[in-house]
């Protein structure tokens, strides 16, 4: 299996309040860090792979890019 995110890349860290998750978004989440173990051999936080995927999002986010750029 391929996952969606490339290798993480470390960046500055800002701290924000505690993330409370369904508990089926949760098993996802660990189902997919064990996809990400497997394609990178490399293990992977939670916290990091929801950064990650968020990240990921909002780059494929075209709608955000145009708004993003408009505020430039």
């Amino acid at each position: 299996m391929s996952v969606g995110i490339g290798p993480v890349v470390k960046d500055e860290d800002v701290t924000i309040k505690k993330l409370i998750i369904p508990s089926s978004l949760n098993d996802d989440l660990q189902l997919y860090a064990r996809a990400y173990e497997e394609q990178y051999n490399q293990t992977i936080n939670q916290e990091m792979l929801i950064v990650e995927l968020l990240k990921n999002s909002l780059i494929k986010d075209t709608k955000f890019q145009k708004f993003k750029k408009s505020m430039e």
